[in-house]
């Protein structure tokens, strides 16, 4: 079935506001050619991270899939994953020239998701959260005309303290995947046990707040280079930082208890934001 490219940004929109409430809200705000084209990277990157997370599919067979997005990117060979989102996806990377290495990246950081190895230090974990989410940043800021050394480092950084959010809450559903984000020498040092899936999440307090410290170094370097970002679209840019450091206030607020539920911002909370950026309050 031929896509047209109006049907294919539509999909790239879906997978978007199906994936995550708080990064949709953001993009909503781009201006209407960078929103499309912000969310086909956003439903790029998703699709990826399914495929890895697929509890239905065997290791073989999400290897082949993340083979197929490969080719995707590298010869234009129509995936059959998703494949609406491809025509979009693909007017995005000539528009912009996005570096092929870049988005491979992105591949490579999901795929060591499908046969899952734990960190065993922070550095690896900066590592891990530069290829699935730094890069991510790093393109997203090349849509956004971003042309500064300063500005793709700032990107950079959010992306990887945004992802460091996204492990902290995610904890106890990550452990029921058998994954364990924390590095194994951070709970070595808190003296608990490797093995999470196993044990009382409320117990990883110290490991948690922990990463929330690293996270908020991540934000605290990537807040000065966002005055890289050309005018028109910086606005929607610092909501996206507010309401993903919002999260990591609340696993304060929370007392790093991670154990009790998925923590988020309600949408009051997620207006509030919107309105506080917006009008400079």
């Amino acid at each position: 079935m031929e896509v047209s490219l109006k049907q294919s940004y539509q999909a790239c929109r879906r997978v978007t506001a199906q994936a995550s409430s708080t990064f949709y809200l953001a993009s909503l705000l781009f201006q209407t050619r960078t929103r499309h084209d912000i969310q086909a990277l956003y439903a790029f990157c998703r699709v990826a991270d399914d495929i890895a997370d697929s509890a239905e599919l065997s290791v073989a067979k999400k290897r082949a899939q993340i083979q197929a997005m490969r080719q995707g990117v590298t010869t234009r060979k129509l995936p059959t994953v998703e494949a609406e989102i491809w025509p979009a996806f693909w007017q995005v990377i000539d528009r912009y020239d996005l570096p092929q290495k870049e988005l491979l990246e992105v591949l490579e950081g999901v795929e060591s998701d499908i046969e899952f190895a734990q960190p065993q230090t922070l550095r690896d974990l900066d590592r891990y959260s530069y290829y699935v989410a730094g890069v991510v940043g790093i393109l997203s800021a090349r849509i956004l005309g971003v042309t500064t050394k300063t500005g793709f480092e700032s990107a950079k950084n959010l992306g990887i303290a945004m992802q460091y959010t996204n492990i902290i809450r995610d904890v106890a559903s990550d452990s029921s995947l058998k994954r364990t984000y924390i590095p194994a020498n951070v709970l070595k040092k808190h003296n608990l046990p490797q093995d999470i899936s196993s044990a009382d999440n409320s117990d990883y307090r110290q490991a948690v707040a922990e990463l929330c410290e690293r996270a908020e170094d991540f934000y605290d370097k990537a807040e000065p280079g966002l005055m890289e970002i050309p005018a028109q679209h910086r606005k929607p840019v610092r909501v996206a930082f507010q309401l993903y450091r919002g999260i990591l206030e609340r696993v304060k607020q929370k007392q790093y208890n991670v154990s009790i539920g998925r923590i988020r911002l309600n949408r009051l909370s997620k207006l509030q934001v919107v309105w506080r950026v917006y009008t400079g309050q």
